[in-house]
């Protein structure tokens, strides 16, 4: 028995890791039905996300008369000017330091971390406020940031990058498609007015 073990063992083997192998490549292949539909959940959850933090903007925006970190050298805690462009960075993941020196094209202006936006807001709002992360928990796709703008006009754009397109969404890259809600829509910033969004009942299946 011990020799016809030792005989077929590294068949054996060999066949188990193959399936293991191949039963991988299956579930995590971007077209995969099974992958298709837990990144449609993913999705969901990241529109919903979008959503809940332009609607924290546009509540502040009811308190003070104008959107978070508009009025820059109050909330910035620095002497640069206000009306210049800020975009914050929402999520949990440490970034790249090459951040602060190259940053990706859709940031704009000065660059601050997203505890001074919650900070802000829960300030004027007068309730702790949290801001969402990317619900992304399979390992085998990368976790993406939403991006909350604020313009030297004083309008905010906020977006994140879904996995598959939409009617409402501008392709970045192959399975990069960047959802946006903006409180002032424009030929230039190609997003969602929030008065569009504000009352869509968006129901999500668990991811």
């Amino acid at each position: 028995m011990t020799g016809r073990f030792q005989k077929y063992f590294p068949v054996a083997f060999s066949l188990i890791m193959f399936f293991i192998i191949g039963f991988l490549v299956y579930m995590y292949y971007p077209e995969n039905h099974f992958a298709l539909q837990y990144q449609a959940a993913v999705d969901c959850k990241r529109v919903q996300a979008v959503h809940n933090i332009a609607g924290l903007a546009e509540r502040f925006y009811e308190r003070q008369g104008y959107y978070p970190l508009a009025n820059y050298s109050h909330a910035s805690r620095d002497k640069q000017s206000p009306g210049s462009a800020i975009s914050v960075i929402v999520t949990d993941k440490e970034l790249p330091r090459s951040y602060t020196v190259n940053p990706p094209l859709e940031i704009e202006g000065k660059l601050i971390m997203p505890g001074w936006f919650e900070e802000e807001v829960s300030r004027v709002l007068g309730v702790k406020v949290k801001l969402p992360y990317d619900p992304q928990t399979n390992f085998a796709w990368e976790k993406r940031f939403y991006l909350y703008k604020v313009m030297p006009d004083g309008n905010y754009s906020v977006s994140g990058i879904l996995f598959s397109p939409t009617e409402y969404t501008q392709k970045e890259a192959k399975h990069r498609h960047r959802y946006k809600v903006v409180s002032m829509p424009s030929k230039m910033n190609n997003g969602r007015s929030y008065k569009a969004i504000e009352n869509e009942q968006i129901i999500c299946e668990k991811p």
